[in-house]
């Protein structure tokens, strides 16, 4: 569902209530009393900018993004409007939004600037059974001010429709562009296939009609010369056989006397080696007794071993079973047979309900199932019987971290300092936790703390980058993004982001050097084709721009429409 059809069906909603209420003034009206309360409970730092535009969002990696509507932003964080339904995210979540924010410049042209930032959900209200309007957080400011631009709101609102119908115009002329591209290109390519296929059927035929032609042709010389060969064989073979009878006779004479002597001779050999043949056959049974033996001696091996294995079966006494069934359960943990492993290491906990690593691995095997409450009580367990248990606080942290409970995740990852000051992953993972709460500073000190630990920590490095330049300290973000990139060279991301650092320091060769390096890696990389199309410009390098921006398009990336304008009008171009 498009955000257009969204604000339809809102409407519909709320023109059955109240059929003179229009849906935008009911909103406007809204988000007045809010912000109004909200100003006078709470100081803002700076004026907001209140306006409909599109934004997309989504609450995890692996989701799909969900549609919704600006309400107001600034350069802290956002409200919008979207569905009130299992796609709406929660309090103190974090979210991914792709936006774009209105950019007034000095002569009255109106800019867009877009951004994808990672915020936190500071405030859900509901507006309606289904509309809610949530408040996001960001964690990485925009670069200027939206609402302080030195124009009214009533000129602003107007521009923003104006720009907003001529962007759902040109949407749909694409959009229809775009489905009879698809059709020609399809029918372009069957027929190019068919040829294709014409063609090769026809080269196959020619081949093997040269080569049938040619055997053919082989063939009747091939007669020919047999034919006159044979003829001469028959002449050569019948004076052959008139001269072999002449010899015959002859030779039976001479192989009568030759046969008459080598039987003689045959038996004196005899004779003589019949004594070797005697002593032979005498060590040979001496072996055959040797091998019986040992035979004898290997089978009652394998019988004793088969008893014993056999005792060792059906005598408990003989094994230790917790131990076995912990075993088995940790091959199968390492299968990912998780459903086994937990069979097993239940098995092993029941023969021996003090084993804390049981519980430890249980509760392993239960996250990879996503069953975290399960978890949580295994490692609650496996503590209880063993307080020391480092990783069991330390998974425990995760399994609540990924519940967002930062709170719990962030003691249980300082109990697993405490007791392990070298664990570098628990500093780094307390540090996630103090982002998510929106604690950046904390969140920078632990960041450094385990990459003093374990200097070899790429993703500290990279992470402490991306929060050196969320407060505008780029050298220092530039530094760690130096650092991941000399461990990690295939690390797209730290390029990528040390090319934006370069860009807001305004060293465009720089940015351009990362752009290129990140793309180098990864060539699906959308965002480094457009932020290198902005450098670009900066550069009026334009068809280097204009390069940029298809390539862009054609990963499904969305381009600023504001410069695409400025692009057209400085190089003189349309595309």
């Amino acid at each position: 569902m498009t955000i257009n059809d969204f604000m339809t069906q809102t409407a519909t909603h709320f023109k059955k209530k109240k059929p003179s209420l229009d849906i935008y003034n009911y909103l406007r009206e809204k988000d007045s009393v809010i912000l109004t309360a909200h100003k006078a409970s709470h100081q803002r730092a700076e004026q907001r900018l209140r306006y409909r535009w599109p934004v997309r969002f989504t609450k995890g990696v692996n989701e799909k993004t969900s549609p919704g509507q600006i309400v107001d932003v600034s350069s802290r964080g956002l409200a919008m409007l979207c569905h009130a339904d299992k796609h709406c995210p929660h309090q103190d979540t974090l979210v991914k939004v792709d936006f774009g924010v209105p950019h007034f410049g000095s002569v009255d042209s109106l800019d867009a600037v877009f951004f994808n930032r990672i915020g936190r959900v500071c405030r859900i209200d509901n507006l309606s059974s289904m509309v809610n309007r949530v408040a996001v957080q960001f964690a990485e400011p925009l670069f200027f001010k939206p609402g302080e631009q030195n124009i009214s709101e009533s000129d602003a609102q107007q521009r923003l429709e104006a720009k907003t119908r001529s962007i759902t115009r040109a949407e749909e002329k694409a959009k229809v562009y775009s489905e009879a591209l698809a059709i020609n290109e399809e029918k372009l390519q069957s027929y190019a296939e068919s040829k294709a296929r014409a063609e090769e059927r026809a080269k196959i035929e020619a081949r093997a009609r040269a080569t049938a032609e040619e055997k053919v042709r082989a063939e009747i010389k091939i007669r020919a010369k047999l034919e006159a060969e044979m003829q001469e064989k028959i002449k050569s073979y019948t004076n052959q056989i008139a001269k072999i009878k002449a010899e015959a006779t002859e030779s039976m004479i001479w192989a009568n006397a030759v046969a008459e002597y080598t039987v003689a001779k045959v038996k004196d050999d005899l004779r003589q080696k019949q004594g070797v043949y005697a002593e032979a056959n005498i060590r040979a049974d001496e072996r055959v007794k040797i091998k019986v033996k040992a035979r004898t001696k290997a089978v009652i091996f394998i019988v004793v071993m088969l008893i014993v294995g056999t005792l060792s079966r059906f005598y408990p006494k003989l094994r230790d079973k917790s131990v076995d069934f912990y075993n088995r359960g940790s091959i199968h943990l390492k299968k990912n047979e998780y459903e086994q492993a937990i069979f097993n290491y239940t098995k092993a906990i029941e023969t021996a309900p003090k084993m804390a690593k049981a519980y430890y691995n249980r509760g392993n095997a239960y996250i990879a199932k996503g069953q975290y409450d399960r978890a949580i009580s295994d490692y609650n367990k496996a503590i209880d019987i063993n307080p020391g248990f480092t990783e069991a606080y330390y998974n425990r942290g995760l399994n609540y971290a990924m519940k967002g409970e930062y709170d719990q995740a962030i003691y249980d990852y300082t109990k697993a300092i405490e007791i392990n000051p070298k664990m570098s992953e628990a500093y780094y993972n307390r540090g996630n936790a103090y982002i998510a709460k929106g604690q950046f500073d904390k969140a920078i000190f632990d960041y450094t703390k385990a990459i003093e630990v374990n200097p070899g920590l790429t993703k500290a490095y990279y992470n402490r980058g991306l929060h050196y330049a969320m407060n505008g300290e780029y050298d220092r973000a530039i530094l760690d993004y130096n650092k991941a990139i000399e461990m990690a060279p295939k690390m797209s991301e730290a390029y990528y982001n040390r090319g934006n650092a370069y860009i807001a320091k305004g060293q465009y060769d720089q940015t351009i050097s990362d752009y290129n390096k990140a793309i180098e890696i990864n060539p699906r990389l959308g965002p480094a084709y457009h932020n290198r199309a902005l450098a670009y410009y900066d550069k009026q390098e334009y068809d280097k721009a204009w390069q940029d921006i298809h390539k862009t398009e054609s990963l499904g990336h969305q381009i600023q429409p504001g410069f695409l304008d400025d692009l057209r009008k400085a190089s003189g171009r349309v595309k």
